[in-house]
């Protein structure tokens, strides 16, 4: 089976859930993923960064897949066979809730 259209539930309302994951995320892959040049997002300050980062992620939804590394569909292994199971499937697998999804 194959799942697309993957819309990942994530919070951005905290400030310092969202310090933590830029110190623990690669600076050239959140440069590129928000699409901010990476000398500038190196010369913003933590505060910039945090709020840039949240601002775009508010405001871009397709940009939650790129920022954390989700997938936007995925083959689902073959004994996963009913919506709920996929549904448990992917939070376990990805670590984040969905909003919503398509099976093909």
């Amino acid at each position: 089976m194959h799942v697309s259209n993957i819309e990942w539930d994530v919070d951005f309302k905290n400030v310092e859930e969202m310090e933590d994951i830029l110190m623990g995320l690669d600076d050239k892959k959140v440069a590129a993923a928000l699409k901010i040049p990476l000398k500038e997002y190196r010369k913003m300050p933590m505060e910039e960064r945090i709020g840039e980062a949240i601002w775009q992620l508010r405001h871009e939804p397709a940009l939650v897949n790129d920022f954390y590394g989700l997938p936007d569909s995925v083959d689902v292994p073959e004994e996963i066979e009913t919506v709920d199971d996929v549904a448990d499937w992917l939070s376990d697998t990805y670590g984040f809730c969905h909003r919503g999804f398509t099976i093909n």
